[in-house]
């Protein structure tokens, strides 16, 4: 069948024009119809008021070159920020206020425990990597270089059950979690941590490689949800997230394993507290339900704000300096009573103390604990010709 070009066509008509799918085109160079070869005239829109009659062809999959783009995603980051069971996982929070810590609980939301001959301590530091301010570290006055069966040093963050309620853990639905963290350490090897319910009466260990010595390294462990075991979800211990410093024999078992038991780590974990020179620090952690962590580098891009961190510290532990209440002049052996709202309502009822009271004759003020609640407390302030007193104030109700 031929082909019935236009008559006396300008030089650069084509024909058919607009192009059709699966028919060639042609363009008039002024004395002959030549076959137009270029991609563009067949598979593209050419211009304002074109149309397309097919499918759009491309020359190749564009997943891979969309994929090479560098990209941040502002919404998918802040959804892990908020997914996120930790509190106070870039240690930037530290209202005990010290510097240096002994066994025991230290920054908010951490923890270090010790049995042995050691004397481990840990410190505040800005020790950090890039887009962290600060780590926690661990270190020792009296080291262990030969720790016995029962000897160990770990680092343990604990969170409430109502935070980790989401992963349904102790079911057969249970989902699993996936723990980001930065470490840094003077020794390098086999390093590990574990997993744990209230008690401790259930864990289920992991380990990691640090591979270069005083050097910030990135680390991501995925654990199996448990279906079996007791796990709160409420506000008490619903899961501890345990780092070991040092491990003897009867805190160690193999990674991935849920065990009955207190355990902390894997068998040849290294030993941190083998000289005094050594440290261990550790900042970073992210603890999220499934098992997509972030990248190095966006780990820090999903650390919430301070002010966010420092409300929800505050539902375990506020301390609050110096403050300053006036009352009707009270005379020795006198009292008057204070009305106090806390700045988050508390995990629990908070012990409360007061200290650093001024005047120096004043004899303090105490908490009337009839009257507490998660949410307020009265005080009773008892002085000695005095109508006004500064004090430093805590509340905990830590777990």
């Amino acid at each position: 069948m031929g082909i019935n070009f236009p008559p006396s066509p300008a030089v650069g008509t084509l024909y058919p024009d607009p192009a059709t799918i699966g028919l060639p085109q042609y363009k008039w160079d002024g004395t002959v119809w030549q076959a137009v070869s270029t991609p563009e005239a067949l598979t593209y829109v050419k211009r304002t008021g074109d149309t397309m009659s097919g499918a759009l062809k491309l020359a190749g999959d564009p997943v891979a070159a969309l994929d090479a783009v560098p990209k941040q995603y502002a919404a998918p980051l802040d959804a892990l920020a908020y997914s996120g069971m930790q509190f106070n996982g870039s240690m930037e929070v530290n209202q005990p206020g010290a510097a240096s810590y002994a066994v025991g609980r230290n920054i908010d939301g951490w923890a270090m425990w010790s049995a042995g001959a050691q004397v481990p301590l840990t410190s505040h530091t800005t020790v950090a990597p890039p887009g962290f301010s600060n780590s926690v570290q661990a270190w020792c006055s009296t080291a262990n270089a030969a720790p016995t069966v029962n000897d160990v040093v770990f680092f343990i963050h604990l969170i409430e059950g109502y935070r980790i309620a989401r992963l349904g853990w102790g079911t057969a639905a249970a989902k699993p979690l996936t723990i980001g963290f930065w470490v840094n350490s003077t020794r390098t090897g086999t390093f590990s941590g574990a997993v744990q319910n209230n008690g401790p009466a259930r864990s289920c260990t992991f380990s990691y490689t640090i591979n270069t010595a005083n050097t910030w390294e990135y680390k991501v462990v995925t654990i199996a949800g448990d279906t079996a075991g007791t796990w709160l979800k409420t506000n008490g211990v619903g899961l501890g997230v345990a780092f070991a410093v040092m491990g003897g024999s009867n805190y160690l078992t193999a990674a991935g394993v849920w065990t009955a038991g207190n355990l902390v780590g894997v068998p040849g974990t290294t030993n941190c507290v083998a000289t005094t020179s050594d440290l261990f620090h550790i900042t970073g952690l992210v603890v999220l339900p499934g098992i997509v962590a972030p990248t190095a580098a966006q780990s820090s891009l999903i650390m919430r704000p301070y002010d966010q961190e420092l409300a929800t510290c505050q539902r375990y532990y506020t301390k609050l300096n110096q403050l300053l209440h006036y009352a009707p002049y009270v005379p020795a052996g006198g009292a008057f009573y204070v009305d106090w709202i806390h700045p988050s309502t508390m995990r629990a009822m908070p012990t409360v103390a007061a200290y650093n009271t001024i005047p120096t004759n004043s004899s303090g003020l105490n908490l009337n604990a009839t009257n507490a609640s998660h949410t307020n407390m009265v005080l009773v302030a008892t002085a000695l010709g005095s109508s006004w007193a500064y004090y430093d104030l805590v509340m905990d109700a830590r777990l």
